[in-house]
């Protein structure tokens, strides 16, 4: 179960970087790479997530899916939404 609410925060975590690149208009890796540090940076400062949490661990594993996120891109720009 616990595995399960990692999963489902780390994916409404992903989906929050996507809505974020969106309204900023970065769309390169490195800003990519940036919002998954600073949203998580926000959780933690807020309490969402606490120093217990693999913080570490969450951040490599968001920012080993920018192929996925390259991929969303393409399928945005072949007419598809994100």
């Amino acid at each position: 179960m616990v595995q399960d609410d990692i999963h489902i925060n780390l994916e409404s975590i992903f989906q929050e970087v996507l809505s974020r690149r969106q309204e900023e208009g970065a769309f390169d890796q490195e800003s990519y790479d940036q919002f998954v540090e600073d949203i998580l940076q926000e959780k933690l400062d807020m309490g969402t997530i606490s120093d217990d949490d693999d913080i570490e661990e969450w951040t490599e594993q968001l920012q080993s899916r920018w192929n996925e996120v390259e991929e969303l891109d393409a399928e945005k720009e072949d007419g598809g939404e994100i």
